[in-house]
C-alpha cells in the first residue's frame, strides 16, 4: 500500500543543495523551529525504506546523525552556498575528466546562474546579494559566479573553521 508522502513545503525551504555520491549538503530555511529536523528524517527515513526495498537488504543506511548549523549572519549565508556549490570540484566524471561545476547535474549552481529553474528552488535570498548571477567580464566581482568560481580556495578555510560537527 502507498502512503502519502507529507510535504514540507510549509516549514523549510531550499536555498541551495549539493548531492555527492557519498553524502549531501541542503541548505535549509525553516519556518518552525522544529522543522528542518522533521524534513531530514523524512527525507532520510524515506530514502533508507526505498533504498533497501530496491537492493533488498536491511539495516541502517546513514553513517550516524546529520550535522547542521544555524546561520545567523548574511555572511556565512554567502560563503556556505560557496561551499556548497564548490563541493564536486576534484570528482571526476565517467573517464578522466574532471567536473565542470555548472554541468554537475546534482546541484543547485546552475539554478544559480540562471541556466535552470524550478519552483522547489529559492535561489533569491542569496542572489539579492549581488548585481547580477553569471559573470558578465573576466573579472565580475559583482557576480555571483564570480563570487564561487574566483575565490574557490576561500570558501574551504571559511566555512571549516564556522562548521559544528
Amino acid at each position: 500500500r502507498i502512503r502519502p508522502l507529507k510535504t514540507f513545503c510549509e516549514e523549510v525551504s531550499l536555498l541551495a543543495y549539493c548531492l555527492m555520491p557519498n553524502h549531501f549538503h541542503l541548505l535549509l530555511c525553516q519556518s518552525p523551529a522544529d522543522g528542518m529536523a522533521r524534513f531530514v528524517q523524512s527525507l532520510c527515513t524515506s530514502y533508507s525504506m526505498y533504498f533497501n526495498k530496491k537492493y533488498k537488504r536491511v539495516g541502517t543506511l546513514f553513517q550516524g546523525p546529520y550535522k547542521a548549523v544555524l546561520v545567523q549572519e548574511d555572511i556565512y549565508l554567502l560563503h556556505l552556498t560557496r561551499y556548497i556549490h564548490l563541493n564536486p570540484l576534484g570528482l571526476k566524471m565517467t573517464g578522466s575528466r574532471l567536473v565542470n561545476l555548472v554541468e554537475y547535474s546534482y546541484s543547485s549552481y546552475p539554478y544559480y546562474l540562471g541556466l535552470k529553474h524550478a519552483a522547489w528552488l529559492r535561489p533569491q535570498p542569496v542572489l539579492d546579494f549581488f548585481r547580477t548571477n553569471r559573470r558578465t567580464s573576466l573579472r565580475d566581482f559583482h557576480s555571483y559566479q564570480s563570487f564561487v568560481e574566483d575565490f574557490a580556495d576561500d570558501a574551504q578555510m571559511i566555512v571549516g573553521r564556522l562548521t559544528i560537527d
